[in-house]
């Protein structure tokens, strides 16, 4: 499970979400599924829900759904955006 830094500010507006990591300064914007699975990670569903969700919202095979969630979430923890909870 995955859950949201407390030194990012996550500001949403009609064309997606923007992240501001108070600590680094910077700035990340998120659109489409990036927008679903950062509220999947602010529900804190687990890893097999999220892909569960992505699948059925997407109509994408479970190989990609993984594949794809494992290397977005990978790129948020490497930037410190998130951090795995257990």
């Amino acid at each position: 499970m995955f859950s949201k830094n407390p030194e990012v500010i996550v500001q949403k507006n009609e064309s997606g979400i923007v992240l501001l990591d108070m600590d680094s300064g910077k700035f990340y914007s998120l659109y489409d599924i990036a927008v679903d699975i950062w509220e999947y990670i602010e529900e804190e569903l687990s890893y097999e829900e999220m892909i569960q969700r992505i699948i059925g919202s997407y109509n994408i095979p479970a190989e990609q759904a993984s594949s794809d969630l494992e290397t977005f979430l990978n790129e948020l923890y490497k930037e410190k955006i998130i951090k795995q909870s257990f």
